[in-house]
């Protein structure tokens, strides 16, 4: 057939749809009990007469019709339900949510062909409130409902067989009303990729501190305890549900399908030396060093293989699962010594695939163990559980060297020159908040690499590098490099690398194939304890002019026990070898500073012992107001004084600070400057250098930023300020997340830069005359 024909079939088939989609209402019986169009679906949450259909419980639904797709590209697609619902396109499932509940959503991409595809939508209601809905993101758009321009149905498609006489005379069911749902946000629909690190939590209690949720297939996924080197649960079904206080912040993630097999909290993953003896001194914390080590994981495409080591073998693990078990492949270096692994402590049946001899299945005391012995050479071997039929374990080796790319082309938005009149004005980067991958881009951290590429972090854990920042930010490039980190509130470039930090360890992240995607996530270190309180943040990164690293945690606040850690400075080594607490009494430290000389400031927020935000001017051994259960001299010993306490209707919620280094910034060189979260503010702080102990104020630029900043770095490449800042709990800004620069003009600046108190009043001293 020639092309004229194909252009007149076409056209006939256009002719023949209709705008809108068939819906049939079906009960017990096969033949549904009403039937007709709708322009979209689009149903509220409500409880009574469903949508003008009469029926209440023990229903479903079904849409049918044609989606009209106008340009060729990745669709992301999104339901939400309650109770179920599954969605098609040309006959092939795309999101299957069968167990909805309060509106549950579920998201899915798809590469769709400009043209027309058949579109199947169904719906499940047993009981109580219903609601179901049909949403997208065609390429270059935002994320919106399905709409009635998109949608039809063949010309008399709706021409279904059902008792329309029945139907007229059933009795109306009950009024409908709306009912409010408290759903999670953007980052319960975010792909985190393979893996995600949290606190998990389980049915009753949490599950595990410094977990790696990994998700090991569709409906299948295992929690690795960095800390122990457990697995400490595995389970199909739904992967995790989110906290939805102070938009996902305020909570850990649960479980949210069917534990298979589990391990007692406080267990270790593996003996030492063959003997199982309790692992820790402290309520929580990593296994000493000369029993076992976690060095990081590596990614493969979407496979997870663990790092580690115990006594003196070196440890490669990947979690699967297939043909309905869930597997772990390992390859295990030399060992002087034997080992036993823990497994599960419960009623499983093991299955092993190419073990070496000596290898033995045993149950002790409740706890399912492989015992391996002593060896010369490495080993590879697979464990099932439950036993099953494997197939041989992978060479894991050969998938710790990089894999294929997972987040594709990078995301290009253009930037805003900024237009106020003064000496400074602010430039925006425009971030990508609509991308392919749903990230929630609620910015964090950030820093430069030596050729002006920025990397940013975001709260939900993805560390994003950002090119082109050029005078006029025509054309940024945003490339996703990391996921999957433990809320990234620091980060730091070092010899080109970029180090991440996170609640459960400092992450370096290593690129290893060149692609501009992270494979090698290498612990730093991870010596730091937390404890079952979401208030417990590890908060920015900075290192001290020998390399050192410093970062802050925020105290517990009494949502659980405390650790050592809790409301502390701490400082790593800057090999990463040791930590150790700098100083103490902090509540929620969102922001940390060490100057050219290894001056050391940091903000705190007003609450408990803190009457407004203070800038505190450190020392080793300071304390700085919060009283610490883990350090009860802090209930009786006076505070160090801060550099100023500022007033609520300055700053009712600090960021960090950063010192304005090199002579491309105008008159402020050299000069230490504040970040408001609260007022999406920038100050000068002025210090009076001649005062015991120091006493300072600060000034505020006449500058209004798009969020709450919170982070700020000067680029090598231009001399100027950037900051970064997001929005998840109380701020003026009005953005969920921002990366700014601030521009010097060259302008008279006009703004006091010195202070010094007198008896009789307060010197101040200006940039300009």
């Amino acid at each position: 057939m020639g092309a004229l024909g194909l252009l007149l079939l076409s056209l006939q088939a256009a002719q023949d749809l209709e705008p809108g989609l068939v819906a049939e209402y079906f009960e017990l019986e096969k033949t549904p009990a009403f039937v007709r169009v709708e322009p979209q679906i689009d149903h509220a949450f409500v409880t009574g007469a469903f949508h003008g259909t009469k029926l209440v419980s023990n229903f479903h639904a079904r849409w049918t019709g044609v989606l009209r797709v106008a340009k060729e590209g990745l669709h992301g697609f999104y339901v939400e339900s309650d109770d179920g619902c599954r969605l098609s396109i040309d006959g092939e499932t795309v999101i299957d949510n069968r167990d909805g509940r309060s509106m549950e959503q579920k998201s899915e991409r798809v590469i769709l062909a400009a043209g027309d595809h058949a579109l199947g939508f169904e719906f499940f209601q047993a009981g109580g409130p219903a609601g179901c809905n049909l949403q997208w993101k065609p390429p270059g758009q935002g994320r919106q409902k399905v709409p009635p321009a998109v949608l039809f149905h063949q010309k008399g498609a709706e021409a279904v067989a059902w008792d329309r006489a029945a139907w007229e005379k059933r009795p109306e069911g009950p009024p409908m009303e709306p009912v409010k749902v408290e759903r999670p946000g953007q980052y319960a629909l975010t792909d985190y990729g393979p893996f995600l690190s949290r606190t998990v939590e389980g049915p009753k209690d949490v599950l595990t501190q410094k977990g790696l949720a990994i998700r090991v297939g569709p409906e299948a996924a295992v929690c690795f305890d960095t800390d122990l080197l457990r697995w400490s649960v595995a389970w199909t079904g739904k992967y995790l549900s989110y906290p939805t206080a102070r938009d996902g912040i305020q909570g850990f993630p649960a479980v949210a399908g069917t534990i298979r097999f589990a391990t007692k909290p406080g267990s270790p993953g593996w003996s030492k030396g063959g003997e199982w003896k309790d692992p820790r001194a402290l309520p929580h914390g990593p296994l000493p060093r000369d029993w076992a080590k976690w060095h990081g994981l590596y990614l493969h495409g979407r496979t997870v293989v663990l790092s580690y080591s115990v006594g003196d073998c070196d440890v490669l693990e990947s979690p699967g699962f297939e043909n309905g078990t869930f597997t772990r492949t390992f390859r295990l270096g030399p060992s002087r010594v034997p080992q036993s692994v823990l497994l599960e402590e419960g009623e499983i049946e093991a299955g092993l695939v190419g073990a070496p001899e000596g290898a033995a299945l045993r149950r002790r005391e409740g706890r399912l163990e492989l015992d391996l012995p002593a060896r010369a050479a490495p080993l590879s071997f697979k464990v099932s559980l439950p036993k099953a039929d494997v197939a041989p374990a992978a060479d894991l080796a050969a998938l710790a060297k990089g894999g294929p790319a997972r987040w594709m082309a990078p995301v290009v938005t253009k930037g805003v020159p900024g237009r106020e009149p003064g000496a400074y004005v602010v430039d925006t980067l425009t971030v990508p908040f609509d991308n392919p991958w749903d990230s929630y881009l609620r910015l964090s951290a950030l820093d430069f690499f030596a050729d002006g590429r920025a990397a940013v972090g975001t709260l939900d854990g993805d560390v994003w590098i950002v090119s082109g920042i050029t005078a006029s930010l025509e054309k940024l490039s945003w490339k996703r490099f990391a996921t999957g980190l433990y809320q990234a509130l620091g980060l730091r470039v070092v010899d080109g690398r970029v180090v991440a930090l996170g609640r459960d360890q400092i992450t370096r992240l290593h690129d290893l194939d060149g692609d501009g995607e992270a494979d090698f996530y290498e612990n730093f270190n991870n010596d730091s304890l937390v404890s079952a309180s979401f208030h417990e943040f590890a908060m920015d990164l900075q290192t001290d002019p020998e390399g050192n690293f410093y970062y802050a945690k925020a105290a517990s606040l009494g949502y659980a026990a405390g650790t050592p850690h809790n409301g502390t400075v701490l400082k790593v080594a800057r090999d990463g070898s040791r930590l150790e607490v700098l100083a103490t009494g902090l509540r929620a430290p969102n922001g940390l500073c060490v100057g050219p000389r290894g001056e050391l400031t940091s903000t705190d927020q007003q609450g408990n012992w803190m009457p407004v935000c203070p800038i505190n001017w450190m020392k080793p051994g300071g304390f700085y107001g919060f009283q610490l259960e883990a350090y009860p001299e802090t209930k009786t010993r006076p505070r160090d004084p801060p550099l100023c306490w500022i007033p609520m209707d300055v700053d009712n919620s600090s960021g960090g600070q950063v010192w304005v280094t090199g002579d491309r910034w105008g008159p402020l060189a050299g000069r230490l400057l504040h970040l408001s979260y609260g007022q999406a503010r920038l100050f000068t702080v002025l210090v009076d250098e001649g005062s015991s102990p120091l006493q300072g104020g600060v000034a505020r630029l006449p500058l209004q930023f798009q969020s709450g900043i919170m982070r700020a770095r000067f680029s090598p490449a231009d001399g100027q300020l950037y900051v970064a800042g997001m929005r998840g709990w109380q701020t003026t800004g009005v953005k969920e997340g921002c990366l700014q620069r601030v521009r010097y003009t060259g302008k008279p600046a006009n703004l006091p830069v010195g202070l010094r108190v007198r008896k009789s009043g307060v010197d101040l001293a200006f940039t300009d005359p």
